[in-house]
């Protein structure tokens, strides 16, 4: 699965027990299908959980599952995110996660 090789490749598998892609669901994004699945394999209820997403119909899915919703970049701006960074190393975040 390419999301699985990108992970490892960036030496971030260890961080993320499970991964859950359009591949796994029968309804992929912006149906909520994906953030479900990962809530339940996690045995999170997705109103505890955060969602990180670079993209508008990832936010939305996100969204549509009941989670909170973190953008990241310029394509995640609007209803469905709670909070937005231009990157994942802006200060702002720090100051964002410790309130959540």
């Amino acid at each position: 699965m390419l999301l699985d090789t990108s992970l490892a490749h960036g030496g971030l598998t260890r961080w993320l027990p499970i991964t859950v892609s359009g591949d796994d669901v029968v309804t992929p994004k912006p149906h909520p299908a994906c953030y479900l699945a990962a809530c339940a394999a996690l045995d999170v209820a997705p109103g505890s959980a955060l969602a990180v997403e670079d993209s508008y119909v990832g936010a939305r899915s996100a969204h549509a599952a009941g989670m909170t919703v973190l953008g990241v970049g310029t394509l995640t701006r609007g209803p469905h995110v709670h909070a937005h960074v231009p990157t994942l190393d802006d200060a702002a975040l720090k100051n964002w996660l410790a309130g959540w």
